[in-house]
């Protein structure tokens, strides 16, 4: 049983929370090799080089259930070689690749001055731009990165002698500020006016290119705000943390989508196919809008078969 327990929670952890506890791994491993004995050091060292591969193969080995099933679903329908090797990999990971490539797109778009193409329909524009804290935090992450080009070029030359190990981490530095600019710019400029939109039978979900879907309004039991942080809101009674999923471009949620047990509904998340669980968090200017809609709408709509 309680093998099955921890392979059921490294499935119900996403492979980013899983890259965040590696890296955090071999942080504590290095910081722990500087403060320890040096006949100790060695032994620190290699354990924080395993850490976090024994990790991720952890986690690899609990969805080579899922990674089979992906193989033979594959091996049926004839497709290429590549199709079968990308089976085998986890599918957060070619949602990342298609993920980058439109965020490097919409960045190239945006300093192009090119509008985002409308792709929603008409109906209930719910947005999340006006009082939400987006746009204050895009804000900071531009100030942050021009503080630390600076930093890199003036503060590492009185802690670092060596060129070659100055340029690799300037190199580096510039590469992540490089990326973090990108994908700033490229997220904005597929969020476009910020809102997803409700029609008579559905709501559409847009959070970029981090979130599309459709969930029809049958599927929605109620909906609730959300007044409590979500660690604390998550220790209500049966509700295990992969019942829930936060949509939400930066903001903490103020409201909660409860859906029937029984709707099987799928969105992209981060370009890759997902089941939405039973508690889907959203942040919205106005949730009460999308409540009231909600209750007014229910009884003419029915659950899809």
């Amino acid at each position: 049983m309680r093998q099955m327990h921890i392979v059921s929670l490294l499935r119900a952890t996403t492979w980013r929370e899983l890259a965040g506890l590696a890296i955090g791994a071999l942080l504590l491993a290095s910081i722990a090799k500087k403060l320890a004995p040096e006949t100790v050091k060695p032994l620190l060292h290699h354990a924080g080089l395993a850490l976090p591969l024994l990790l991720l193969m952890a986690k690899d080995i609990a969805h080579a259930p899922q990674a089979w099933q992906r193989l033979r679903s594959a091996h049926a329908a004839r497709a290429p070689w590549h199709a079968h090797l990308t089976a085998l990999l986890p599918p957060e990971l070619p949602g990342l690749f298609k993920l980058d490539r439109l965020l490097w797109l919409g960045c190239l778009r945006s300093v192009h001055g090119k509008p985002l193409p409308v792709t929603l329909p008409e109906g209930v524009a719910l947005t999340y731009l006006e009082r939400g804290a987006y746009n204050t935090a895009r804000a900071v992450v531009f100030v942050a990165l021009l503080l630390e080009l600076p930093t890199h070029v003036l503060l590492l030359h009185l802690f670092i002698k060596d060129p070659d190990a100055l340029l690799v981490i300037h190199v580096l530095g510039a590469v992540a500020v490089l990326y973090t600019l990108v994908w700033v710019l490229g997220d904005r400029w597929h969020i476009g006016a910020g809102r997803h939109v409700m029609t008579l039978e559905a709501l559409h979900l847009r959070v970029g290119a981090r979130v599309q879907g459709t969930l029809p309004l049958g599927a929605i039991a109620r909906v609730e705000p959300v007044d409590l942080l979500l660690p604390t809101w998550r220790h209500r009674p049966g509700v295990a943390r992969s019942d829930t999923l936060v949509l939400t471009p930066f903001d903490k949620p103020n409201c909660v989508l409860v859906l029937h047990q029984d709707a099987q509904v799928d969105i992209l998340l981060h370009q890759v196919t997902t089941r939405l669980p039973q508690y889907v968090f959203l942040y919205l200017d106005r949730p009460a809008l999308l409540a009231a809609h909600v209750d007014r709408m229910r009884p003419t709509v029915s659950m899809p078969c």
